[in-house]
């Protein structure tokens, strides 16, 4: 069974860009989920540019068939990551043991 029907997206972000200075405006990343039933695992981490580890969001987490995660900008050190690009490697696990992967490029950014 396939996730998604007419090529829509499952994954959405909901702004590309965020910058975690806690202004009040776009302070996270938010990511909106919308699938075909329950049971879906997500994995989802994310890396900077160069492909470097920044971030596991999610490990084997359990879905419904709609709902967002979002990013703080906090790597995995507790640090807040550097301005830049980064991707969102997500694997989507489906009941039967299928896996589906998606990527999404945002960028992490602050005032100047």
């Amino acid at each position: 069974p396939s996730v998604s029907s007419n090529n829509e997206e499952i994954f959405t972000l909901l702004n590309k860009t965020f910058s975690p200075n806690d202004d009040g405006f776009q302070d996270y990343l938010l990511m909106h989920y919308s699938i075909d039933k329950k049971g879906y695992l997500a994995n989802i981490s994310i890396y900077d540019i160069e492909g470097r580890l920044v971030k596991r969001l999610t490990i084997n987490e359990l879905l419904s068939t709609e709902g967002q995660f979002k990013w703080d900008g906090e790597t995995e050190e507790k640090l807040v990551a550097p301005v830049g690009t980064y991707i969102i490697y997500i694997e989507l696990i489906n009941p039967d043991g299928s896996m589906k992967k998606f990527k999404k490029l945002c960028v992490l950014a602050d005032k100047f």
